[in-house]
């Protein structure tokens, strides 16, 4: 049992000295939730850079990388719902305290790997633990934000992830002509754990336990009753019938999925000189993409699409 998460607060306990205006505590668990979409995907990503140096010293095949680059896919692919499960069934600040301080742990242990089947293991493990973050994250974001602004907060979180693709590369290519390859997943790992660090302080499920948040602030995020009072939130941990009859458009954002998620590997994970030579293009075209999809996600908001 968590024992570290306090006491659900009624609404006339929250900021007991209420301001008209609301606070931004939302804002700030949105920051630090960006914060993980950028991490998660230099974590993922990261391996990219260092696939050369990897290669050389353990004298691998670019079969035996592309095996290497693939066991994270599979993984990531097998553990997204039962990811998402332990999400609903626990809360998302527990399941991810303990996920992401675990995969914290495999990077850095990826840096310590000694041949193929030590790489294979760890991006493996790397992806089972990363494949609960986004839809854990989901659930996060609509415990925390009123329907009228998730448009906007997913198009910040998927901003942070696209900038991550954008840097990743400087970034790791720096500390390895300082360090070497090994230092990257060092570094990398650790901001992991200072990150959790962040979570654990700040986080909570939901508004209603965060001492931060007014009256003002929890009514917009929930709304009020024909009474004027704010209405109750919904059960972190519950868990409503599963629609298992899926609507068109949702199977054509499962086909979308499909190809960004063939192309994204594609372009930020390739271990030849091609990659070498297109990193600075796409560094480019990322980083435009990112203020692309801030604002984007602000029109979905207002057109209510």
């Amino acid at each position: 049992m968590d024992t570290n998460v306090p006491p659900v607060l009624t609404s006339s306990a929250i900021s007991e000295n209420t301001a008209f205006k609301p606070t931004n505590t939302r804002w700030m668990v949105l920051f630090l939730i960006s914060l993980m979409y950028l991490l998660t995907y230099m974590d993922r990503s990261n391996i990219s850079v260092a696939a050369p140096a990897i290669a050389k010293e353990f004298n691998l095949s670019k079969t035996s990388m592309g095996l290497v680059f693939s066991a994270f896919l599979w993984a990531y692919a097998i553990g997204q719902i039962p990811g998402g499960f332990l999400g609903d069934r626990f809360g998302p600040r527990r399941v991810l305290l303990a996920i992401i301080p675990f995969w914290s742990l495999t990077v850095v242990v990826t840096g310590l790997t000694t041949g193929v089947v030590t790489l294979i293991v760890t991006r493996f493990v790397l992806g089972l633990s990363e494949a609960g973050a986004f839809p854990i994250a989901t659930r996060a974001m609509q415990l925390w934000f009123a329907k009228s602004e998730r448009g906007l907060v997913h198009g910040v979180t998927h901003s942070f992830s696209r900038f991550a693709v954008a840097i990743t590369p400087f970034v790791a290519v720096s500390i390895m002509v300082a360090f070497g390859w090994r230092t990257i997943f060092y570094i990398f790992g650790s901001a992991g754990f200072l990150w959790s660090l962040a979570l654990f302080a700040f986080y909570r499920n939901r508004p209603e336990e965060h001492k931060s948040v007014n009256q003002a602030e929890l009514a917009h995020i929930r709304g009020r009753n024909a009474d004027g009072t704010i209405k109750k939130s919904v059960d972190p941990k519950s868990r409503p019938a599963v629609p298992w009859k899926i609507s068109g458009r949702i199977w054509l954002l499962f086909l979308w999925n499909v190809f960004f998620s063939h192309l994204v590997p594609h372009l930020s994970a390739g271990v030849s000189t091609h990659f070498v030579k297109v990193s600075r293009h796409c560094r480019i075209s990322s980083a435009g993409g990112r203020n692309g999809r801030r604002h984007r996600g602000r029109n979905v908001d207002r057109r209510r699409v």
